[in-house]
């Protein structure tokens, strides 16, 4: 057989969280952290499922649409998609696709409000990279603890917009949330989640999702251990966004709520309230419009899995002139005039005041391919000392010397009959399932760290090419990438 190399990289990527499905009732799971899909049925990695009907995701107001008119197998999948499996038993992992995140808490400690008096708009943080959180109205004081104590306002429903500095991708925000004034009860609603805020306190994720709505009572609702996780991201590409570009896909009549880019990668533009705030000018420009009540807010993102929006960069001005229109980037205000002012931000924007309108010329969003999670990779590895662990019935290879020799470095068994040992920190493991792994005890890496060579057994094993779910396939045959036992060896063909 050929001799192939080995490339063993001792970073993973990690796992955030696997969801199992434990019937074929057809349950629906909720991500509850971004990254990567990969299906596992058992302990192995499939392309896609097999053996099922499909995975399922669920869109708003019960809407279902198959994993592939939405996500490939290796999407991204933004935190908070709900996901409902279909047919047999297996478990929903996600990678995380990102070395390195950063997190901000919003607190007093940690930022401030802008401008006067006992309420205010927006809370920007003090250090980079900027977080804001911001709403159309004045709805927001600290507590005296230095806690946010968030309000719905005069008209009793509020939005609140997280915001991150261009350049950054907001992979989660958690919170923890109990109403201000005992007795009272608050509604909270994420996306097509709805909760009930009271005396209790309770935590919420809301995954990458960056917007939230307060509504009921004007009573209040405290929001602690409010912390909010970014990761970097390269821009790769630029959307114009212009009647030649896109077009508008809801609505009815002169005004619409959703405008979509033709070509890949596609963005959107939506108003946060499903308002029919949008429309064009005779140049082809989009105008927006802060709508009845006069505040309205537009949030720009990615259609498909696998992209995100890092910033964007438009020229406003007023659509009639000496009107008081307002626009809103990351917690500062720009007053509209006849002069169109460049103004750049991440994901999001508000348009208060006057309902005339803003216009939006030299508009361009920047759109990031997300760093794709890596793959083939069997080694795991702990940043902590930690007990190993890994999904199923496996066997475990602890990276050392053989016992016999002392001077082979391999992957042998750390305890008896290769049960969980306690590994190192910053050190790699390998686990394998017992199904795959039968009777081996080790096998040991060659000087150049190339290929694996001799493996240690209990017994002779069969002089053939095998898969590891126990496939014998033509050793004739140009096999494709991964782990076989040849000839009673453990081979990985890269």
């Amino acid at each position: 057989m050929k001799k192939h190399s080995l490339a063993l990289a001792l970073l993973l990527p990690l796992t955030l969280g696997t969801l199992s499905a434990q019937s074929t009732t057809d349950p629906t799971l909720d991500v509850t952290a971004a990254g990567y899909a990969t299906y596992y049925n058992g302990t192995t990695p499939y392309t896609m499922p097999q053996g099922l009907t499909g995975i399922i995701v669920t869109g708003n107001e019960g809407t279902t649409l198959a994993l592939t008119d939405q996500y490939q197998s290796g999407d991204y999948v933004p935190a908070g998609t709900p996901l409902l499996l279909k047919g047999a038993e297996g478990s929903y992992t996600l990678a995380n696709p990102f070395s390195e995140t950063t997190t901000v808490t919003v607190n007093e400690a940690n930022g401030s409000f802008s401008g006067q008096g006992n309420y205010h708009g927006t809370w920007a943080s003090n250090n980079d990279p900027k977080v804001t959180l911001s709403t159309g109205a004045n709805n927001m004081k600290f507590d005296g603890q230095g806690n946010i104590e968030a309000y719905s306002g005069q008209t009793q429903k509020s939005i609140y917009t997280i915001s991150a500095a261009a350049g950054y991708y907001l992979v989660n925000s958690t919170l923890t949330v109990k109403t201000a004034v005992s007795g009272k009860t608050v509604t909270l609603t994420i996306g097509d989640k709805t909760y009930t805020v009271s005396d209790d306190a309770q935590t919420i994720s809301l995954g990458a999702t960056n917007t939230f709505t307060l509504s009921g009572e004007n009573t209040g609702v405290t929001l602690s251990d409010f912390t909010v996780t970014l990761a970097q991201v390269t821009p790769t590409s630029t959307v114009n966004v212009n009647k030649e570009t896109g077009s508008f896909d809801n609505g009815t009549g002169n005004y619409h709520w959703q405008w979509t880019s033709t070509n890949e990668p596609q963005v959107k533009i939506e108003h946060s309230a499903y308002k029919n705030n949008m429309n064009y000018d005779s140049e082809g420009n989009i105008i927006v419009y802060s709508g009845n009540p006069v505040i309205g807010t537009f949030n720009l993102s990615a259609v498909k899995g696998g992209y995100t929006v890092t910033g964007f960069s438009f020229g406003a001005k007023n659509k009639q002139s000496g009107q008081s229109v307002t626009v809103t980037v990351n917690g500062t205000d720009y007053t509209m005039t006849d002069e169109a002012q460049t103004i750049t931000g991440t994901n999001s924007f508000t348009v208060t005041g006057a309902n005339t309108g803003a216009v939006l010329s030299n508009f361009t969003i920047s759109v990031a391919k997300v760093p794709a999670a890596a793959t083939g990779n069997l080694l795991k590895g702990t940043d902590v000392e930690a007990t190993t662990t890994a999904t199923g019935d496996n066997n475990f290879y602890k990276l050392s010397l053989d016992d016999e020799t002392k001077s082979k470095v391999g992957f042998y068994w750390g305890e008896e009959n290769g049960g969980a040992f306690q590994n190192g920190a910053h050190r790699a493991y390998l686990a394998l399932s017992k199904s795959s792994s039968a009777r081996i005890k080790g096998f040991a890496l060659e000087g150049s760290v190339t290929g694996i060579a001799g493996i240690t057994t209990t017994e002779t094993a069969n002089k053939a090419v095998y898969t590891l779910d126990g496939r014998r396939v033509s050793n004739g045959t140009q096999l494709p990438a991964g782990l076989y036992i040849v000839g009673g060896k453990k081979v990985i063909i890269k």
